[in-house]
């Protein structure tokens, strides 16, 4: 049951981790046009 805590915990942060990087991206792209 911990072990499963932990990997959804390291998931969420993944995709949080996406998700910043996809606004960073979007963010870079709005500048340089």
């Amino acid at each position: 049951m911990l072990v499963y805590h932990t990997m959804s915990i390291v998931v969420l942060i993944l995709v949080y981790l996406y998700k910043v990087d996809m606004i960073f991206i979007v963010i870079l792209t709005q500048f340089s046009s």
